[in-house]
Formats: C-alpha cells, sequence, structure tokens
C-alpha cells in the first residue's frame, strides 16, 4: 500500500517532536525558537506551548495551564496522531489520512467551528503578550 505525503510529514513531525521534547532542556530553555519572537520581540500565538508540554511531561500540570493552555491539546494531538500513525503503519490502514481529511471536511463545512478556533488562538495570543512570554 503506497503511503500518502501527509503521512509521511506528519510521521516526520511526530518524530520531530518527540525528539525534541525528550532531548530538550527541560528545566529552562535558553533560546526561543520562534521566529516571530526573535525578529519581532513579541510572542506568536503558540509562544510557550513547547515549555506548556515539558511542564505536563515534568508533573507540572497547574504551571503548564498557566503558561500557555495550548500545551495540553498540543500534547494531545501529538499523542493521538502518533497512536493512529503507529496503527496504520502495523495495520497497513490509512486511519490517519482519513481522520484529518474528515477534520478538514468539518472546518469547511462548519465556519462558526473554525472561528470558534480563531477566537481562542487570538484570546491566547493576547494572554502571552500580557504575560511578556
Amino acid at each position: 500500500m503506497k503511503r500518502s505525503s501527509l503521512e509521511w510529514i506528519l510521521r516526520a513531525l511526530a518524530l520531530g517532536s518527540w525528539i525534541w521534547l525528550l532531548f530538550s532542556n527541560h528545566a529552562h530553555p535558553t533560546k526561543s525558537l520562534c521566529l516571530i519572537k526573535n525578529i519581532s520581540g513579541q510572542p506568536c500565538p503558540a509562544c510557550g506551548t513547547t515549555r506548556s508540554i515539558m511542564l505536563i511531561l515534568d508533573g507540572h500540570f497547574w504551571e503548564a495551564s498557566l503558561l500557555n493552555p495550548m500545551g495540553w491539546f498540543g500534547l494531545l494531538a501529538l499523542i493521538g496522531s502518533s497512536i493512529l500513525l503507529l496503527i496504520d503503519w502495523i495495520l497497513s490502514k490509512k486511519w490517519t489520512e482519513t481522520f484529518f481529511l474528515l477534520i478538514e471536511q468539518r472546518l469547511k463545512t462548519k465556519p462558526l467551528l473554525s472561528l470558534i478556533i480563531i477566537f481562542l488562538l487570538i484570546i491566547n495570543w493576547i494572554w502571552s503578550i500580557q504575560k511578556q512570554l
């Protein structure tokens, strides 16, 4: 069975994310990798997500939530997509691609859902700017 480009990209992203989380300095990352923050001095909408995930993995759940609530969604997405990719690889299925295409279809057919997600991202971005991440 031929693998789609989406699946290869998701595999690379998931593997890279796990490697980054496992080998990063969990205590105090020294330099931000955020291009927007490094250029503008202001955090991007997702700034602090990696640090939040690292705090969750270290067992500091409340601190992670205060730093950036998107860390919880990011970690759940990483775990969920990794499990789906592993199942697809073992069983030679295409559940990951089907799932992502279903999400894409829902976002296209339900604009209110897209607006809610955008609104939550903007609120999170404003909070990150206020906290001076």
